[in-house]
């Protein structure tokens, strides 16, 4: 059974969710210093644009609702396949300043638009 926008929607939610729990009480000399924390966020940043790349083919005009979709998007490629070449601050960032500012988005899209 294909997947719906919603539930894309919802597995980046988790992914969010999974991503403060990661990095909370964390700064980012302990991701620097900690492979395994660097490669579950990155992992966990994968899978949060993904989702959202999902959910936008799905419903295009989602683009134009979740801020910075297309940036999250570009995150999700930089990581899959220039990941020799990653900026360890620039995914800090995005982990624990950017998901957290759409994690609200998110959850109220997906109360308000799918009642879950």
């Amino acid at each position: 059974m294909p997947k719906n926008a919603a539930t894309r929607l919802h597995d980046a939610l988790r992914a969010c969710d999974e991503l403060a729990s990661f990095t909370a009480g964390r700064v980012l000399d302990d991701y620097l210093q900690d492979v395994l924390l660097r490669r579950a966020v990155e992992r966990t940043l994968e899978v949060v644009g993904e989702s959202i790349g999902q959910a936008i083919r799905i419903e295009p005009e989602l683009v134009d609702v979740i801020p910075d979709a297309l940036v999250i998007l570009g995150m999700r490629n930089r990581i899959a396949h220039g990941y020799d070449d990653l900026k360890d601050d620039v995914i800090w960032e995005s982990a624990t300043v950017g998901v957290p500012a759409i994690t609200g988005v998110l959850r109220a899209l997906l109360a308000e638009r799918y009642g879950r």
